[in-house]
């Protein structure tokens, strides 16, 4: 906090400031000003953070970016996204999950750290760091489904403004389907888990083990896994997902 300046955190995770170097207002334009300062003098700054154990202002996302769950939860995306790009394989994540039941991620794969790996490994990999990132965040903040994307977010598609920044309403829109689709459910928090065998399995983030079958698991919101038949046509069609976003990546990384 800086010298000569109150700070205080608003109930939905906003940082408030007052005091003498704060502004009195936007000129000839008392309604703008009154969505920035309150009756009290408080500066509304825009920025979700928290005040960490040392007593430091920590700024963790923009309010813009909230996200308000179904069950009135608020959720700054921005740290769960950097949880999940730990993962080398990750190139990007947007959370999105807006009056929603639960979050979901998507993501797309990086060429350069994705070559010489398998879409079944990369699957996993993908799955594990979900699953970590969950491990650290209380149970309304962790992602339910995942869904892997065939290409990267750009400029071009509309996902990225000129200086790189993620355009999250452009990505809703463009992947709605892809969100509401079942086939995205890959991962479940609630899920008590199995111990990955050479077929892909989907854990929770509270995972104990079990052995998995042949089949893959595709765990729900709810920890409540429904179990694909032992054949090898889930499996084929999932590899030949993965195979396609492999190849269309490492395209654009070659075209860039």
């Amino acid at each position: 906090p800086i010298a000569g300046l109150e700070h205080r955190i608003a109930e939905d995770g906003e940082i408030l400031l007052r005091g003498d170097t704060i502004f009195r207002g936007y000129l000839n334009r008392p309604e703008d000003t009154a969505e920035v300062l309150d009756e009290d003098r408080w500066f509304h700054t825009g920025d979700i953070g928290e005040i960490d154990p040392d007593g430091f202002l920590r700024i963790t996302d923009r309010k813009k970016n909230l996200i308000i769950t179904a069950g009135g939860k608020n959720v700054a995306p921005a740290q769960i996204e950097t949880y999940i790009k730990r993962e080398p394989v990750v190139s990007q994540v947007v959370v999105l999950g807006d009056r929603k039941p639960f979050l979901v991620a998507l993501i797309t794969v990086n060429p350069d750290h994705s070559q010489g790996l398998g879409p079944e490994e990369i699957e996993q990999r993908i799955a594990r760091a979900v699953d970590e990132a969950n491990t650290l965040l209380p149970r309304y903040e962790q992602v339910k489904k995942f869904r892997v994307l065939p290409t990267e977010f750009s400029i071009e598609g509309g996902e990225l403004t000129p200086t790189m920044k993620v355009r999250r309403s452009k990505v809703l829109e463009k992947h709605a389907a892809t969100v509401a689709s079942p086939s995205a459910t890959h991962t479940g928090a609630k899920a008590k888990g199995s111990t990955a065998s050479p077929a892909v399995t989907h854990t929770g983030a509270k995972s104990k083990g079990s052995t998995a079958s042949p089949a893959v698991t595709h765990t729900g919101a709810d920890g409540k896994g429904d179990t694909d038949s032992p054949s090898t046509d889930h499996s084929a069609k999932m590899a030949h997902h993965l195979g396609k976003a492999m190849k269309l990546a490492r395209g654009a990384a070659k075209v860039h």
